[in-house]
């Protein structure tokens, strides 16, 4: 092989290598964008998820409240009655120890 073809060879693979670097470097932006794209997509669903749990919670809760103050407010006596026997229960087992 002649010197100049040697020379012409090292220069095409320095070309090569070149652009190598330059799709590498491509291929790294689009990767990062791709990741920084589903690690937000995930943070929008985890928060998202999180509020609509937060809602069911404080709807059930507020429902719960709602309905216990109507049994308490239509059955007076009764809601007493069934009070004194859930802390009867809970003193004698209290009692035990």
């Amino acid at each position: 092989m002649s010197d100049k073809a040697a020379e012409a060879t090292l220069e095409q693979l320095r070309k090569d290598m070149d652009a190598v670097r330059a799709d590498i470097g491509a291929l790294t932006e689009t990767l990062r964008s791709a990741t920084g794209t589903l690690a937000d997509d995930a943070v929008r669903h985890v928060t998202d998820g999180a509020a609509r749990a937060n809602a069911a919670v404080r709807n059930g809760a507020k429902a719960a409240h709602e309905t216990a103050n109507k049994n308490i407010t239509e059955n007076p006596l009764t809601s007493v009655a069934v009070a004194f026997g859930i802390g009867m229960v809970i003193g004698k087992l209290l009692d035990r120890r």
